[in-house]
């Protein structure tokens, strides 16, 4: 009967193990992922800061046409 018993506790325990193994397998997927995600947006947002910044320039060169023109008009 302690054999009985002892075997259903060890079985119990390997259950909540193999339940605790599967959730940090599947927080460190989500890790993972976050991980990725932010990779992927931190390289899209340093394409758009050098796109700002050539809008930027582009915007002062007309900026400068425009004086220009408006000057010898």
């Amino acid at each position: 009967r302690f054999a009985v018993e002892v075997i259903c506790l060890v079985q119990i325990c390997i259950k909540e193990l193999i339940a605790r193994l599967e959730q940090v397998e599947k927080e460190s997927m989500d890790a993972a992922q976050l991980a990725k995600e932010y990779a992927e947006l931190t390289e899209e947002n340093r394409t758009l800061k050098l796109a700002q910044t050539q809008c930027v320039e582009q915007l002062e060169k007309l900026r400068i046409q425009y004086q220009k023109r408006q000057g010898s008009s």
